[in-house]
């Protein structure tokens, strides 16, 4: 227990994650970082009188970016290698987190496109393809909570 009563078992912590790309390429990344989406908004005063003001959404300027930390496929790195390349727009991106093995939370990216990808050696005694980083631009991200 800690100080506020509340038990280490409720802070995020040993939650297993996966990305699929498109319509059903998954890979297995050991960290997703800057999971995040932001707005812009313009203060529209009304007429003469600044107590009314409005705040209108602004078409965005820069695209939100999220990287993926050291991703593995087993036994699909022929196939996925020459797909995964910088400027590639992908459609459907989802980090599905799960805790247990039962889905907990879902974010949704509707399209972006890889700015910069890094892979590890390559070795010819294992059948994994491991992506170091790999870098996305991206149109915004939505959260499903599953309950």
């Amino acid at each position: 227990m800690t100080e506020e009563g509340n038990s280490n078992s409720e802070y995020i912590t040993n939650y297993e994650f996966e990305v699929q790309f498109g319509t059903g390429i998954r890979i297995s990344f050991s960290k997703v970082s800057n999971i995040s989406s932001a707005r812009e908004f313009e203060v529209i005063a009304d007429g003469g009188n600044n107590n009314s003001m409005c705040f209108a959404e602004k078409a965005k300027r820069r695209p939100d970016t999220i990287s993926f930390q050291k991703g593995i496929m087993q036994n699909a790195g022929s196939e996925v290698l020459p797909w995964l390349a910088e400027g590639l727009k992908i459609n459907e991106i989802m980090i599905i987190v799960k805790k247990e093995g039962e889905m907990k939370n879902i974010f949704f990216i509707e399209q972006g496109v890889i700015t910069n990808i890094t892979f590890s050696d390559l070795n010819a005694l294992s059948a994994e393809l491991i992506i170091k980083t790999m870098e996305l631009q991206h149109t915004g991200l939505v959260q499903h909570n599953i309950t």
